[in-house]
């Protein structure tokens, strides 16, 4: 009986701790969005392009990216040291989302993350944790939903989902191997699992 008691209770402040970190990240989205579109839009009405407001916090990530190969190709922004290469839109989940320029632990409890690539070479993974306000619902999308990424230049990406996948955590076969334009993923709930979704632009 102390077993199962002892059981339960972990269960709760598990659960507990997952809707506190749930909802910090929920804050974080709240204060880092609308700095990135406020951005993006004193960009693109100016005529200095993003890249060269370097005074603003906006790098090319040449020397601030430490994720894989081939991130370098989308401008960075800088908020609190934080980088950020622009904002995703999901509307069928009514989600708009900042997307940090790297990925690592401390990073995915933010926001999501580029994995790899650029929406400018066609072969951008952005990953995210199954918060319910991050990519919890990422799941319930279907063929043909249509996903944007806006970069900080201002330029709006479209994209159509045409597939969405249950994978073993280790085979990143499909984050990998550029099969499509634009994959999202993020764990089951179980966590025994990833679901990655596929999308391919939209010319």
């Amino acid at each position: 009986m102390i077993v199962g008691v002892v059981s339960v209770a972990c269960s709760v402040a598990l659960y507990i701790s997952n809707q506190n970190e749930d909802k910090q990240a929920q804050e974080l989205t709240e204060y880092y969005l609308p700095q990135l579109i406020e951005t993006i839009r004193n960009s693109t009405n100016s005529e200095s392009s993003v890249q060269d407001n370097v005074s603003d916090g906006v790098t090319d990530g040449s020397q601030n990216s430490n994720g894989p190969v081939n991130n370098n190709d989308m401008p960075v922004f800088y908020i609190d040291e934080q980088g950020f290469v622009g904002y995703l839109s999901i509307p069928s989940l009514n989600l708009e989302l900042p997307i940090m320029s790297e990925t690592d632990y401390d990073k995915l409890q933010m926001a999501p993350c580029r994995f790899y690539g650029s929406a400018k070479t066609d072969n951008l993974i952005v990953g995210a944790h199954n918060y319910s306000k991050h990519f919890g619902e990422i799941g319930n999308l279907n063929a043909k939903d249509e996903v944007y990424v806006t970069d900080m230049d201002g330029v709006v990406y479209k994209y159509s989902v045409v597939s969405i996948d249950i994978i073993q955590p280790y085979a990143v076969d499909i984050l990998t191997n550029e099969e499509y334009d634009l994959v999202l993923f993020t764990c089951t709930y179980s966590g025994k699992n990833r679901i990655a979704v596929g999308c391919d632009r939209i010319q």
